[in-house]
């Protein structure tokens, strides 16, 4: 899959991100555009061996990070009514 240098993307439809890469062993690495809080099974790339345990942690503005490329979507997730 290729990304669009001009095309707006979200991590989990949520936090706005920029693609750096091609898709590469269903990875894809991305730089944030604003700091977030992070839930991940992944850390630096690779899945976590133990079912359950995730991490979380601070990303900061301009990071780099390894998702899988399933999680990066080219729209923002839709708020249900009554929850914005």
């Amino acid at each position: 899959m290729t990304f669009d240098q001009r095309q707006e993307y979200y991590l989990k439809g949520i936090y706005p991100v920029e693609a750096l890469s091609e898709v590469k062993d269903g990875l894809v690495e991305v730089r944030a555009k604003t700091t977030f809080l992070h839930t991940s099974a992944y850390s630096k790339g690779k899945r976590q061996i133990r079912v359950g345990v995730t991490q979380k942690r601070w990303v900061r503005k301009g990071e780099v990070l390894k998702v899988p490329f399933r999680h990066v979507w080219s729209h923002r997730r839709q708020v249900a009514k009554g929850h914005a």
